[in-house]
């Protein structure tokens, strides 16, 4: 198998951040202060640890998130804090009207399978 078919797809919130701080934010359906609240979430060492493993393996690390595009900034800036190599990051946009994770099947359909 060469490097190209060697992807492993994470998400990010409760994957490798933990959001549960925000998660009451989500069950009242307050998406804007929930978006805006990642900035408080934190890393979860093992998944983290897991997936460097991975890239050290020759995977490439693709991360697809429900979480807002308006906090890519928030999130890369996690990303290098953390520690996490990305080798492509889709994020959920606005006008995109679909649950994340239909959203993110989508995205796999479009980007790994038939790519």
């Amino acid at each position: 198998m060469d490097n190209y078919n060697k992807v492993i797809v994470w998400d990010l919130d409760n994957s490798l951040a933990c959001a549960e701080h925000r998660s009451y934010l989500a069950e009242n359906k307050q998406w804007e202060e929930f978006s805006e609240a990642c900035i408080y979430d934190t890393p979860i060492q093992s998944t983290i640890e897991l997936l460097r493993e991975q890239k050290k393996q020759g995977y490439q690390i693709f991360i697809y998130t429900g979480r807002d595009s308006g906090q890519e900034d928030v999130t890369r800036g996690q990303f290098k804090k953390w520690g996490i190599p990305c080798d492509e990051l889709r994020m959920w946009r606005p006008e995109q009207k679909i649950p994340s994770a239909y959203l993110k099947a989508a995205w796999i359909k479009k980007y790994i399978v038939e790519d």
